[in-house]
C-alpha cells in the first residue's frame, strides 16, 4: 500500500525486511508490515521497482499499449514498452518469463505463472497463481512441518 506523508514524502507498505535499496525501514506498521521511504521515487514516475532483482514494476497510473517507459533498478534507468492497457497500480513485466516461473515482486516470490508473459505485459489473476500462504504449495521441511501440525 502506498501512502503520501504530510510533508510530501512517498511511503510503501511491504513485508518485514523488504524496501527499495538504499532505504531503511521508520517504522512498523499493523501485522508487522515494514513503513519504508522510497528514495527513488521522483514525482510523475510511471513505473516503480520496490526491489532490485523483482521480476515486475507497479504501475503509478494507468498506462497504455504502446508507451515506452523508463524505471530505475539497481542505480541504473531502463526502459519498457508497454504491450496492453494496464490499470493504475497493476504490475508489468520487465522480463519474458515462461509458464510455471516463480515471479518476484519485493524481493520474495509472490506467484508462479499460469501461461508466460512478455516484458510489457500485464501480470495479474489471469497468469499469476499466489502462492503466499499456501500451504499445499508449501515444500520441503514447510510442508512436513504443516502436514505434521495437522496431523498431530
Amino acid at each position: 500500500m502506498q501512502r503520501i506523508h504530510p510533508r510530501g514524502r512517498v511511503f510503501w507498505r511491504g513485508p518485514p525486511g523488504t524496501w527499495a535499496a538504499g532505504t531503511e525501514p521508520t517504522t512498523l506498521g499493523e501485522a508487522g508490515t515494514a513503513r519504508v521511504e522510497l528514495t527513488h521515487l521522483t514525482k510523475g514516475q510511471p513505473l516503480i521497482v520496490i526491489q532490485d532483482g523483482d521480476d515486475v514494476a507497479t504501475a503509478l497510473r494507468d498506462l497504455a499499449p504502446a508507451e515506452r517507459l523508463p524505471y530505475l533498478t539497481s542505480g541504473t534507468t531502463a526502459e519498457v514498452e508497454i504491450l496492453e492497457p494496464i490499470p493504475f497500480g497493476h504490475k508489468v513485466a520487465l522480463r519474458s518469463l515462461p509458464q510455471g516461473a516463480e515471479v518476484h515482486k519485493y524481493g520474495a516470490v509472490i506467484g508462479r505463472l499460469t501461461s508466460a508473459v512478455r516484458v510489457g505485459a500485464l501480470v495479474h489473476v489471469h497468469n499469476l497463481s499466489g502462492v503466499r500462504g499456501r500451504g499445499d504449495l508449501a515444500g520441503g521441511a514447510a510442508k512436513g512441518a504443516l502436514t505434521d501440525a495437522l496431523e498431530g
